[in-house]
């Protein structure tokens, strides 16, 4: 009994020392990085793989990308899709089905509306 009483404080305390000298590395790791907002910038770009970003509308009536302020030149849309008809035009007559169709809409929802966030290895 003595024998695994001294074997299990010796874990014990084996494991709590390595516990402190792991606390104080992060606590010397995990100091903030001071950084201009440009450079900020340039380090997250760098992580997502992007290699320049697109030049958004310019002020200029006459620049190829002016910003639009006619509505008459907005895409109108008379109606919208039937939340009840699947993508192939069959209709959802079950719940069961609605839940296939709800997960379609959840999709094109993530994908038109939301965006998706990409993906950068060894980061999550």
């Amino acid at each position: 009994m003595e024998k695994i009483c001294l074997v299990f404080s010796i874990i014990i305390i084996t494991c709590f020392s390595h516990l402190v000298q792991n606390s104080q590395d992060s606590k010397k790791d995990s100091s903030p990085i001071k950084l201009t907002a440009e450079q900020d910038h340039k380090r997250l770009m760098k992580q997502l793989g992007i290699d320049s970003l697109r030049p958004g509308p310019s002020g200029n009536p006459k620049a190829p990308n002016a910003a639009n302020v006619d509505e008459s030149k907005a895409t109108t849309y008379s109606s919208l899709p039937d939340l009840l008809t699947f993508k192939n035009g069959k209709k959802v007559t079950s719940a069961k089905q609605w839940l296939k169709r709800k997960k379609e809409i959840l999709e094109d929802f993530e994908r038109e509306v939301y965006g998706r966030t990409p993906t950068v290895e060894g980061q999550w």
